[in-house]
């Protein structure tokens, strides 16, 4: 594998969900009990969102009581680019790109997780910085 490869290759399939109203708590509990670091954030089947640790941290730094806040104001809102020229305010990336552009785009954007689209738009999955960068020097 190399920085050439395309980012469908180091995807974390089918990621861990999370309702647009569910508590801080609950997504807490759902990184925790997963071992993950991200979660989609869906309404009903749509997608909305990613939640990351960083962010449930930045909630509860601010004192924010978990149980009562909701995934929807700590998130980052995702919206598709559309031909208006809709820009997402979360990072997003088709599984066809490389390696290389991925873990570029992260460093731009400033984060260590990427929702990846396919065919569509349909989420494939998420990617995380660490896997990107295992496989770029494997």
């Amino acid at each position: 594998m190399s920085m050439k490869d395309t980012v469908k290759m180091a995807l974390r399939k089918e990621p861990p969900a999370i309702g647009l109203d569910d508590s801080v708590e609950a997504a807490i509990e759902m990184l925790v009990a997963g071992c993950s670091t991200a979660l989609v954030v869906m309404r009903g089947r749509e997608l909305v969102g990613i939640v990351t640790a960083s962010d449930l941290l930045h909630s509860l730094n601010r004192g924010d009581k978990p149980g009562t806040v909701t995934v929807a104001e700590v998130m980052s809102p995702c919206e598709l680019i559309t031909a208006k020229g809709t820009k997402s305010p979360c990072v997003q990336l088709d599984e066809d790109e490389s390696v290389a552009d991925a873990l570029r785009i992260m460093e731009e954007a400033g984060t260590n997780h990427m929702l990846v689209s396919g065919a569509g738009g349909a989420v494939k999955g998420i990617a995380m910085m660490i896997d990107l960068l295992g496989q770029a020097v494997a």
